[in-house]
């Protein structure tokens, strides 16, 4: 036998399987004193501490990493001495993570966390879902997907997701996602026009009488056979007249009447005091006959304004004309809990209320009177612009009027300037006509307050502008005409408000407070606008839109869409004793609240519907 030659082992494993080399058997050859008692590898000053070559596991990463994410052990190996093991070799240790792969860098069992700057995994999709909590997987509500980029580092929209919306009353589907489908829909609705297509009629004002029933006032057409709510067509004296119908809370006829003559005239607004009352105004040229001796004449080159008072049935008690050099007309009126009337307007010429007074250019008015119709205040405000008072309400006995004014406005001892062409306002006047407050909506552009609401010390106005709205802490630029609401303390500072900005026109044309301090705002809606539950789209021209709104702090409540391919427009709103809404205004074209189609009778007809509340 020739002599043994030494055999190197190989220090790493690496080696040893690029060579494929088998390990001796050092047993084997312990006789030829290269192991056993007499070898170096045992015994004496040259005692091995493992046995040459020997691989065993290692790893030398932070505690808890070992076989999480990339972390591997490795494999040390005897030294060819036996005098120990080397270094660890082949081991995957933690790293920093990287937001560009779906690998758990740093071995902690989380994959791209959001600690190490990482949104997501790369070319992932992360469920999501962006609605109120609890509506997911109710009703239409679906939750959707983000897209997570190359690096990891931005999630994309969440898009396939359907939210919450205004609850469609003509599907059966929980559009809001509330665990409920049509709740809120209304319970009946109505449509009253005449036969001939190019005649319109519309309703303008709704007042609640103390019984419960719902008075209806607005315009009727010339058209054949005339107007009929149920008690018979009422003909025509001529060109457009004046409407008065009372209606129960579930549409029965209880009475209706129709005033004028050749001439034109219109009924504007409505309202009732606690004894059954009824208070109507609005403009007329020609002569105006209520029955019972009670008779207007205009005296105006244009038209005059008006104010009625009719007893319970619908007969006149007394009547009131304003009669302007030029022009007067009444946009609304106001009964306080005292039974003081109040009425505001726009004038052009001189109009006398206590004193004679000459507009500016086209002006603004409000005067009060007494029960039985006499005078007792009255102011005409403006500059030299085109003003207005659009609305009046009580709170309590300060009267609330809104409006717009271009240059200055003066009211009740106060004076503002406007902030662009022509801002909106809203006054608050004392029992002795003192302004506690005077708050405007201004910025470049035309704004106006449509109407007013009021409940406690707080106050509720709505309206529209153009160019660029500013109300506290919300500013808009708008594209066409947009629509606004907002809430004042009895001081007059700003609570809450909402601006409904969108392509189209929208013009917020009434708001009301209910009985537990919910507010209901009515938008003559066009084109595409977020009211708060996902965005809204005109099914053609104008549609009706009703939000409902905490009266707190405006958080959208819930909300509805009415209208067809053609123009509707909602005018006013009104609440029984239940809180039930009704809305009130015209529609052109085909009309359905859910209730079932109704039918066009003419150009535009009057609508009415009531919401549960």
């Amino acid at each position: 036998m020739g002599r043994l030659q030494h055999i190197a082992v190989p220090t790493t494993l690496g080696m040893l399987l690029a060579m494929g080399a088998c390990f001796p058997d050092w047993d084997s050859l312990e006789p030829l004193g290269l192991g056993g008692a007499g070898g170096a590898g045992e015994g004496g000053a040259g005692s091995m501490t493992c046995e040459p070559g020997t691989l065993e596991p290692c790893y030398d990463g932070p505690a808890g990493t070992e076989g999480r994410g990339i972390c591997l052990a490795g494999v040390t190996i005897c030294a060819d001495d036996g005098s120990g093991f080397g270094p660890c070799e082949g081991a995957v240790l933690p790293e920093a993570e990287r937001c560009d792969n779906a690998l758990d860098d740093d071995c902690d069992g989380t994959v791209n966390e959001t600690d190490a700057g990482c949104a997501c995994i790369p070319n992932s999709y992360v469920a999501c879902y962006e609605g109120p909590g609890g509506t997911e997987d109710v009703g239409s509500c679906r939750g959707g997907h983000r897209y997570c980029d190359p690096d990891a580092r931005q999630l994309g929209p969440c898009l396939g997701q359907t939210l919450p919306s205004f609850e469609e009353c003509l599907s059966s589907a929980d559009d809001d996602c509330d665990g409920e489908a049509n709740l809120g829909c209304p319970v009946w609705a109505a449509r009253f026009g005449s036969t001939t297509d190019s005649v319109p009629e519309a309703a303008w004002g709704l007042a609640m009488t103390p019984g419960g029933h719902v008075v209806l006032v607005g315009e009727a057409g010339a058209g054949s056979p005339g107007i009929d709510f149920g008690g018979g067509p009422l003909p025509a004296a001529g060109g457009s007249d004046v409407f008065v119908v009372e209606l129960t809370e579930s549409g029965g006829h209880v009475f209706s009447r129709r005033f004028g003559d050749a001439e034109s005239q219109i009924a504007r607004s409505v309202a009732t005091d606690a004894q059954g009352n009824i208070y109507v105004a609005g403009a007329f040229a020609g002569t105006l006959d209520f029955g019972g001796g009670v008779s207007l004449t205009s005296t105006a080159a244009v038209t005059d304004g008006y104010l009625v008072k009719l007893d319970p049935t619908g007969d006149a008690l007394w009547a009131f004309g304003l009669a302007a050099d030029d022009e007067a007309v009444v946009f609304d009126v106001a009964v306080s809990p005292g039974g003081e009337v109040a009425i505001a307007g726009r004038v052009t010429g001189g109009l006398t209320l206590t004193a004679p007074a000459t507009a500016n250019g086209t002006d603004g008015f409000v005067a009060r009177f007494t029960e039985d119709g006499t005078v007792t205040s009255g102011d005409v405000f403006g500059s030299s612009g085109t003003d207005a008072g659009f609305d009046v309400t009580y709170a309590g006995n300060d009267l609330i009027v809104a409006g717009q004014f271009a240059g200055t406005l003066t009211l009740g001892g106060m004076s503002v300037a406007s902030s662009g062409s022509r801002d909106g306002f809203v006054a608050r006047l004392d029992g002795a006509n003192q302004a506690q407050y005077l708050f405007t909506v201004g910025g470049a552009g035309d704004q106006a307050v449509s109407d007013v609401s009021a409940r406690g010390g707080s106050v509720y106005a709505a309206g529209w502008g153009d160019g660029t709205i500013n109300l506290g802490a919300n500013s808009v630029t708008a594209d066409a005409l947009d629509s606004f609401i907002f809430a004042l303390d009895a001081a007059g500072a700003e609570q809450w408000s909402h601006i409904y900005s969108g392509p189209g026109d929208q013009d917020s044309t009434a708001v009301a407070v209910n009985g537990t301090g919910d507010v209901w705002l009515g938008v003559s809606h066009g084109g595409a606008v977020d009211y708060g539950q996902g965005t809204i789209v005109s099914a053609g021209e104008d549609d009706w839109v009703l939000v409902k709104l905490s009266g707190s702090d405006g958080t959208p409540l819930r909300g509805h869409r009415f209208g067809g391919n053609r123009d509707q427009d909602v005018r006013a709103l009104g609440f029984s004793a239940g809180n039930d809404l009704f809305a009130t205004g015209d529609c052109a074209g085909s009309m359905d609240f859910g209730t079932g189609p109704l039918p066009s009778r003419s150009q535009d007809d009057a609508c009415i519907a009531r919401l549960p509340p």
